[in-house]
């Protein structure tokens, strides 16, 4: 049925629910409950398997009294990371220095104009604003939060082309999404007494390993942490900005 008995791309995810069902689901149905599934999974924390860095961009020197630099900002960015998502890097002459940057909200862009360890974002702009002088030309990194590509079912060619960002890192966890159609569709389009049963069964199915990616993630973030210790380099500095967790 499936390749190594596992759901591999959305033809799988859309057989495996109707499996499921015990009924043939409209692939218009099926696509509309997979993208709100989708939207909720992703949008709820932080995942550590959805970092991204993006070191496309350069900003040249500004003067004191030129503020508010604008950059564009990815395409496929859902959100920024909490801490310090910003950084500066004098790539070319100085790679050791790094200038960081925290978000301010945008509405307290005038009280942060000239503290140039900030910025804030204009998310119907698509930019996102320097604030305070620039000292010479330098490279810009951003780590955000991507948003992977839509999921979708094409029933008429059958093809899985351009899903691979999700299925990469969360291949595994594809049976979440079909339970939570289960669940949706039971419950909320085909609604009788038998399926009220079994729509809170498939949402228990989701839930479960929905945990289980929680835990995945949460040992990445946990690695991460474990990861900034004040460990002692090769140059006989400690690393820059470093979290203790000796206690």
């Amino acid at each position: 049925m499936f390749a190594n008995g596992q759901i591999q791309n959305p033809t799988d995810l859309f057989q495996f629910v109707n499996n499921v069902l015990g009924t043939s689901m409209d692939p218009v149905i099926f696509n509309s409950l997979l993208q709100a599934s989708q939207m909720y999974r992703e949008s709820q924390r932080e995942w550590r398997q959805l970092i991204k860095k993006d070191s496309s961009k350069t900003v040249t020197a500004i003067s004191p009294t030129a503020f508010l630099v604008p950059i564009a900002m990815p395409t496929d960015r859902l959100a920024y990371i909490n801490s310090s998502p910003i950084k500066l890097v004098d790539s070319l002459t100085n790679p050791q220095v790094i200038y960081y940057y925290d978000e301010v909200p945008k509405e307290k862009a005038e009280e942060f104009k000239d503290d140039f360890n900030s910025f804030y974002v204009d998310e119907n702009g698509g930019n996102f604003y320097l604030c305070g002088p620039i000292p010479t030309t330098l490279s810009v990194i951003q780590y955000y939060i991507y948003k992977p590509a839509t999921i979708f079912y094409d029933a008429s060619t059958q093809n899985n082309a351009g899903n691979v960002n999700w299925l990469s890192g969360w291949i595994q966890f594809l049976p979440m999404l079909g339970y939570d159609i289960c669940a949706r569709q039971r419950l909320g389009v085909d609604y009788d007494d038998q399926n009220a049963r079994m729509g809170d069964e498939n949402a228990q199915r989701a839930e479960q390993i929905f945990n289980v990616m929680v835990m995945q993630d949460s040992r990445l973030a946990k690695k991460a942490v474990q990861n900034m210790d004040p460990v002692e380099l090769a140059s006989g500095n400690y690393r820059n900005r470093a979290i203790d967790i000796r206690g």
